[in-house]
């Protein structure tokens, strides 16, 4: 370790001394990208995966109180972590984002926190796959794991299935796993989250309180894993547009070594039973409505003519084009090729998070979790597409009708999934309108 602070520092000082010095500069705002003066962000150099950072690399900087900007300087280019917190007050949970010195313009959002029930995980597994009972599970916010060393702490039952407190937390599923194994007998799980911290880590310890000494603290005999990043927990949909999803992962723990290994994957009966909820869900009967009268509309294929008749047929039509014969395509490819029928929320912010609700029409998960060409959307759209020659007219039964109609299918799927990923800021400001929490110090 010592050898490395070493290293770094030599670099440093050969990049200052060349006049080429890396900096990391941006500004710090709330979630309506107003300015925030009274705010604080660390730096530290990214992790290698599951691997717990040292702390003594944090770099502390409050924001300038004019501009609400920040400048890290003298930096290695390698990638690093950023978070930002409001120093003083707690209007807003921390934001957070990565980068590769040297970089400009950078902006850091402060999140709208929710109030959030413990996501379902489990179960729980030991390297020999039996349930872990009576094991804590540790719950982090997955972009600022590293602010509070707490975290939420939920219990495993006899069947290896966690279940802890309701926390203000945020919405984007994302989390940091800890796995701690009590020496003794279990210990009851308690809420070890107080919300944000108004200031960073320091260097120097503090103290416990009373409060604190009553919380469960690992013991130097307990067993804890390495850190590992997780997706959990149930995505609210708009209501006759897109539905709610459900994320559980598997967590495999090997304590000998503190690896923990994350399984996302649905077995063909879970497959099945979400496509046949597909089925009969509310945007399977509204969207086709939907199709059915703007294709009334556009008189398209005109051998199906107007009037109630041919609005019925439309309707048919369209049903069984998305909900019937593609969702049972879809169930096939995804089953036969071990692929994740469901959509995973992003992790990043701005246009990178718009940017990954669209790469996942053509990129999806295996039941392994690797990211893989998504066959069975894209399978399932121009299969359906071409099948669907059967029951068009004539005039619409051209292979290239059947392949735009397969494009346009896919189109939707890629709107479906941007409402999919900004659902829950969407139904945030629905249930909360026009409150806007105002900062004490405004540039």
């Amino acid at each position: 370790m010592t050898l490395c602070k070493a290293c770094f520092a030599l670099f440093a000082t050969a990049l200052a001394g060349t006049g080429q010095i890396n900096t990391l500069t941006g500004s710090v705002k709330d979630p309506y990208s107003r300015p925030v003066t009274d705010a604080t962000v660390l730096l530290r150099p990214k992790p290698p995966k599951n691997e717990t950072p040292d702390p003594k690399f944090i770099r502390r900087l409050e924001v300038d109180t004019q501009m609400a900007t920040f400048r890290f300087t003298l930096l290695v280019p390698v990638m690093y972590e950023l978070v930002a917190f409001e120093e003083n007050v707690n209007t807003y949970l921390p934001g957070c984002d990565e980068a590769t010195a040297p970089k400009g313009g950078m902006e850091l959002h402060l999140k709208r926190g929710a109030s959030l029930p413990f996501p379902k995980i489990g179960p729980v597994l030991d390297d020999k796959n039996h349930p872990l009972a009576g094991v804590r599970v540790i719950l982090y916010p997955q972009c600022h794991d590293w602010l509070n060393p707490k975290g939420t702490v939920g219990m495993t039952d006899n069947q290896g299935y966690a279940t802890g407190p309701q926390w203000t937390g945020l919405n984007d599923n994302a989390y940091t796993a800890q796995i701690q194994k009590p020496a003794a007998s279990p210990v009851r799980a308690e809420l070890a989250n107080d919300g944000p911290p108004s200031r960073g880590p320091s260097i120097e310890d503090e103290p416990e309180s009373e409060s604190q000494a009553s919380e469960p603290n690992p013991s130097k005999a307990d067993q804890i894993s390495k850190p590992v990043n997780i997706t959990a927990g149930r995505r609210p949909g708009i209501p006759f547009l897109v539905g709610t999803d459900t994320i559980t992962p598997k967590l495999r723990v090997d304590f000998a070594t503190g690896t923990v290994t994350v399984d996302y994957g649905l077995s063909v009966r879970d497959k099945a039973v979400l496509h046949l909820r597909r089925f009969y869900s509310p945007a399977a009967l509204f969207l086709p409505a939907v199709v059915a009268a703007v294709n009334q509309e556009r008189n398209l294929p005109e051998e199906w003519r107007q009037g109630g008749g041919g609005l019925a047929r439309r309707y048919v039509s369209a049903y069984a084009y998305s909900f019937g014969v593609r969702n049972t395509m879809a169930f096939v490819l995804d089953s036969a090729f071990s692929l994740d029928p469901r959509y995973f929320p992003s992790t990043h912010n701005g246009w990178r998070r718009l940017g990954d609700a669209i790469l996942q029409t053509v990129v999806t998960r295996t039941d392994m979790g690797r990211a893989t060409f998504n066959l069975w959307r894209i399978g399932s759209a121009y299969g359906t597409g071409l099948l669907s020659r059967e029951w068009y007219p004539d005039s619409s039964r051209a292979y290239g009708d059947a392949v735009i109609r397969a494009s346009v299918a896919l189109g939707l799927d890629t709107v479906a999934n941007v409402v999919r990923e900004f659902a829950p800021d969407f139904l945030y400001r629905l249930r909360r309108p026009g409150k806007q929490p105002q900062h004490g110090k405004q540039p």
